[in-house]
């Protein structure tokens, strides 16, 4: 990415205007995919490829586009929850489990309100990790698991993390779509878009913007529907079986 790009990082802080007062959507979608995880987890992962002291092994996991909390916190945790579980199945007097979790934002991201926030009693070693993830942010085989939710739009390098994976390790990109057949006006997310655009409209009528303003603004969102998603993991052959996963009406 060049220097020059301009960064964006989610508003920081606890006010009433911050990320973590106004992330709710996000947080509902982890928590809707939050059992298809657990699965993935007990039957994908491999997790005999541990760092082994002898006295203990390390898990290494790490979120990309942490922002500053809470929803980073909920997606760590639940991955600590379910790979302790399958561990613990596989290896009932094995040497205990040790999680390190790195969180990953731009350099501008409010790291120390993430850091304030931490939830105790903390159940895993914390580091930040600065800096865009378009390229190497870890040494190679290096994570067990790599995350990154509501991110999509800026993962054309994503492939940079098969470099940082251990060999049978899971990348969970948790990204916002349509079911087949729906569009976009009636979901949740339309409604958004309505609010904002009557918003607009309101500025027009008070004098605050004018209206050819309005009428050249576009957001530049697209929300792809399952059978889209199909189709372009299906061409990729390093997608060896696809889950699709819609949450209930």
């Amino acid at each position: 990415m060049p220097l020059t790009e301009c960064y964006y990082p989610m508003s920081g802080g606890d006010g009433l205007h911050s990320y973590s007062h106004n992330s709710t959507v996000q947080e509902e979608g982890l928590e809707a995919v939050k059992e298809l995880v657990n699965s993935t987890i007990q039957d994908k992962l491999e997790i005999d490829n541990l760092n082994n002291s002898g006295i203990s092994k390390t898990f290494c996991l790490a979120d990309f586009g942490c922002a500053t909390g809470p929803n980073t916190f909920i997606a760590m945790q639940n991955f600590i929850k379910f790979v302790q579980l399958k561990y613990n199945s596989l290896h009932p007097n094995g040497p205990p489990l040790e999680f390190h979790v790195f969180f990953n934002d731009h350099i501008s991201n409010d790291f120390n309100t993430l850091f304030r926030n931490l939830p105790s009693p903390q159940e895993f070693f914390a580091a930040g990790v600065p800096g865009d993830f378009h390229g190497r942010l870890f040494p190679q085989a290096s994570l067990h698991i790599v995350h990154s939710s509501f991110a999509l739009q800026w993962l054309s390098r994503f492939l940079r993390r098969a470099q940082e994976l251990v060999l049978g390790g899971l990348m969970v990109l948790l990204i916002p779509g349509l079911p087949d057949g729906v569009h976009c006006s009636g979901t949740h997310f339309g409604a958004i878009y309505d609010v904002m655009g009557s918003c607009l409209v309101d500025m027009v009528k008070l004098g605050l913007i004018v209206e050819e303003k309005v009428k050249a603004f576009n957001l530049p969102l697209y929300h792809p529907t399952t059978k889209e998603l199909e189709v372009l993991l299906e061409r990729n052959a390093y997608f060896r079986e696809l889950s699709p996963y819609q949450t209930p009406t």
